[in-house]
């Protein structure tokens, strides 16, 4: 999807699945990596989903 503020790099992903949409941030933190996926929330923007996630992915580097 895009690019997102998180460790020394990182990417915002989302899936239109109709059945299960997810917001996803896959972070890498030096040598580490992070990905993390949240439910989309249908009364948030895609940004808004996308922090959901971003802060998420945050509190378990």
């Amino acid at each position: 999807m895009s690019d997102t503020w998180l460790g020394d790099e990182a990417f915002c992903t989302v899936t239109k699945d109709a059945d299960d949409p997810a917001h996803g941030v896959l972070g890498r933190f030096g040598d580490k990596a992070v990905y993390v996926d949240v439910p989309t929330r249908g009364n948030l923007t895609d940004g808004e989903n996308c922090g959901r996630a971003r802060r998420l992915a945050n509190e378990l580097r």
